[in-house]
């Protein structure tokens, strides 16, 4: 443990100690489920955070698939995504990197995805 924690975990000591000074064992009692509960919420909150975080897509995060790790995704061929490329089932590709390297936009193919699904092939 390094030097800045564990005076980190001294203080929290001392603080905690400030707090309970002079309190029965029911108030201690009390005092440690209202922590739990406080962690708790705190940590429910970090998690739908995080997972609001995991269904939008931030311009930092943008990430772009090509053919075959799209197919590898949803568990299609690579001319499947080609065929719904040309039908227009899946948007055209969002660029041409070099002439044997094309790539979608990882968000714009799960909306198609997800239409599709809805759908019903």
């Amino acid at each position: 443990m390094g030097e800045k924690a564990i005076k980190m975990d001294i203080w929290s000591l001392i603080e905690t100690e400030k707090a309970l000074e002079g309190k029965t064992l029911d108030e201690f009692k009390q005092w440690v489920k209202d922590e739990i509960a406080k962690e708790d919420r705190q940590m429910t909150e970090h998690y739908k955070q995080m997972e609001q975080s995991n269904t939008t897509y931030d311009k930092a995060e943008r990430r772009y698939l090509r053919a075959k790790q799209i197919a590898k995704k949803y568990s299609i061929a690579v001319s499947t995504v080609w065929y719904w490329v040309s039908i227009g089932k899946l948007p055209q590709p969002d660029a041409k990197l070099g002439a044997r390297c094309t790539v979608w936009l990882e968000e714009n193919i799960d909306k198609a995805m997800e239409k599709i699904m809805k759908e019903g092939k």
